[in-house]
């Protein structure tokens, strides 16, 4: 017997899915007919009227992978050999699945500029903030590791607020994991 798939949640948080909510939302598995039966009527085009479950983040419309800008591909910015000063740095999140937060130490011979993960900030609005110094170059990364946003070392004011949002985190068609077929 055949299982029926309602939503597929990837490793970074980020997800889609097959149940008659996702044309309303715009949350549907376009990419993925392997998996979701969209020939059955679990699965219309165009979506049912969405009700709401009483859950304001399992409400929220997310947009499609066509409608983000693509993600930038990484470059791996290098914090700054140079004294930094101070900053307060408050990383907002507006994405609809949880990131982490690196900063790249100094590149030197002994050194190879390893990244270290400092901070986890949560979806829909959470935010984080950090007492750092303004020559560390940061990256934001989804839990898979596709990366979100660089920020180079920068001299800058005492404080700043970054806002992180989505991007296209696979620009193509996903492609299943070997062994679901």
């Amino acid at each position: 017997r055949a299982r029926v798939v309602d939503r597929i949640v990837f490793e970074d948080g980020s997800s889609c899915e097959c149940s008659s909510r996702c044309g309303a939302t715009g949350s549907c598995c376009d990419d993925w007919p392997e998996i979701c039966d969209q020939e059955s009527s679990q699965y219309p085009r165009e979506g049912a009227k969405d009700l709401g479950s009483g859950n304001p983040a399992a409400d929220r419309t997310e947009p499609s992978e066509a409608q983000l800008p693509s993600c930038p591909l990484p470059t791996h910015p290098r914090s700054s050999l140079r004294e930094g000063a101070p900053i307060r740095l408050t990383f907002l999140n507006h994405a609809r699945y949880p990131v982490r937060l690196y900063y790249s130490s100094v590149f030197t011979a002994a050194d190879d500029a390893a990244e270290h993960q400092v901070a986890v900030v949560q979806p829909y609005g959470h935010s984080v903030t950090l007492a750092a110094r303004d020559n560390h170059a940061w990256m934001v990364r989804t839990w898979g590791g596709m990366t979100l946003l660089e920020l180079p070392e920068a001299e800058g004011r005492p404080s700043s607020t970054i806002d992180i949002f989505e991007c296209a985190l696979r620009p193509g068609p996903r492609q299943l994991h070997h062994g679901w077929r």
